[in-house]
């Protein structure tokens, strides 16, 4: 036998010898430093390390001349800090990201275990960051590019005005740095920011793929720099209710219609949850016309000719919630889809929901749960979540139970509580001959 043989037939046998190992399964695990920072670990033995810090620093958390700090904050991660320079963290650090939801920045870092090293310099550039004031003025491109994308994308600006109108300050504060602030921001307002929301009791570190003593002694670095605490005292959301219109000249026209919803942490988030897979969540089979498993899109297609998207939305915050329907049709329909919808949501309050749609909406709800699980993206922000809010994690399995549980009485009383409340609407489009909010209701 050739050698080159051999050596590559012991290499196959190497690899099996491997494969048969059978490693033990991990259940994720929690635990909090002394000064509250919440540590969390799922070792899945993955080749792909993935590593996430959550901060309770999201847009909410701003007032008067910090608006839009948060947004900046998404940028400055690799500007520098006391020990390392920007361009060295930028050339060691490739796969790295932060998003943001209204209560939350949550930056992540994606490697090989070979790689894992660099995790430590991504803990200390995210809870060490120190930019110069020169260095603030290089991402101001980066801001105004993202507000760019964002005005050429009216799902997002009807969203976000909707946010404006529903809420007062807290929740209705935007994702996004308004363009007359870009460029205002000093380095000292951003210290300040940080200081106030960059602490121990506001922050989680989840590592996927790590042993829970890895992801601790990084967590342990990061309290190095942050203070112990909590930080300044959280707002409430103060939901109260309103419209807003932006017109412009496309005839496609985006439109959401609400009421205040629930917590995430309402005994009524699961009923609500099972509600809005009944009024139909949009489509989940390619070209269908989505009509038999959805109400929303039934209404609406009786009296649209052209065609639309139409789709339940429920949005769910600490301490507050948003529940209604987001359409996209076009202009010289919108306003008989917009009154059929409406008619759609009360007809559920008056007449209820049958015990066939109540149970095939709780199929739906524990499909998307289940395949929600199995993306470790997915996954990896509903952990960090749940770490930096709660400091528990939920299983997936009493969850599936908890789903099941769920009566039709429970369903109906929601519906009537939920929808009934005080509406805010946002539509963004060719807005002549639509019918403002006072109209439709």
């Amino acid at each position: 036998m050739r050698p080159q043989v051999a050596s590559q037939l012991k290499n196959l046998s190497d690899i099996r010898a491997r494969v048969a190992v059978s490693l033990p399964r991990k259940e994720a695990q929690i635990t909090r430093l002394k000064n509250g920072l919440t540590v969390v670990s799922n070792e899945n033995y993955s080749p792909l390390v993935r590593l996430a810090i959550i901060v309770n620093a999201g847009p909410r958390h701003e007032s008067g001349d910090q608006r839009g700090l948060s947004h900046v904050l998404r940028h400055t991660m690799e500007l520098g800090t006391r020990d390392y320079s920007g361009a060295s963290i930028s050339r060691r650090l490739e796969n790295v990201s932060c998003t943001s939801t209204r209560e939350h920045l949550i930056y992540s870092l994606d490697g090989l275990r070979e790689t894992m090293y660099n995790f430590r310099l991504f803990g200390h550039a995210v809870s060490a960051s120190s930019p110069a004031p020169w260095e603030l003025k290089q991402i101001e491109p980066n801001l105004a590019w993202d507000n760019t994308l964002m005005a050429d994308q009216p799902n997002i600006r009807m969203l976000e005005a909707l946010h404006d109108a529903a809420y007062k300050g807290t929740l209705g504060n935007s994702l996004y740095a308004a363009p007359y602030m870009v460029g205002k921001h000093t380095v000292e307002q951003l210290g300040a920011f940080r200081n106030q929301t960059f602490c121990a009791k506001r922050m989680a570190v989840v590592g996927f793929g790590m042993s829970h003593g890895e992801v601790e002694d990084i967590s342990r670095m990061i309290s190095n720099h942050v203070r112990e605490g909590s930080g300044s005292p959280v707002e409430p959301a103060k939901y109260i209710g309103g419209s807003a219109r932006i017109g412009t000249e496309s005839s496609l026209v985006h439109a959401a219609l609400v009421t205040e919803g629930v917590s995430l942490f309402s005994k009524d988030a699961l009923p609500l949850a099972i509600l809005q897979r009944a009024m139909g969540t949009g489509m989940h089979v390619k070209w269908s016309d989505n009509t038999a498993a959805s109400k929303l899109t039934q209404a609406a297609c009786k009296v649209a000719k052209d065609p639309l998207a139409v789709s339940c939305i429920n949005i769910n915050y600490t301490d507050s919630g948003l529940f209604g329907f987001h359409v996209a049709a076009q202009s010289a329909e919108m306003d008989k889809v917009l009154r059929a919808l409406v008619a759609q949501f009360g007809a559920v309050t008056k007449s209820g929901l049958t015990q066939q749609e109540v149970q095939r909406a709780k199929e739906r709800l524990k499909s998307s749960l289940a395949m929600q699980h199995e993306s470790s993206v997915d996954s990896l922000e509903d952990v960090c979540v749940q770490a930096c809010t709660q400091g528990t994690l939920s299983n997936l399995e009493d969850t599936l139970q908890a789903v099941d549980k769920v009566t039709i009485s429970d369903v109906n009383s929601v519906a009537k509580k939920v929808i009934n409340g005080k509406p805010s609407m946002a539509a963004i489009g060719k807005l002549d001959g639509i019918s403002w909010l006072e109209e439709l209701m």
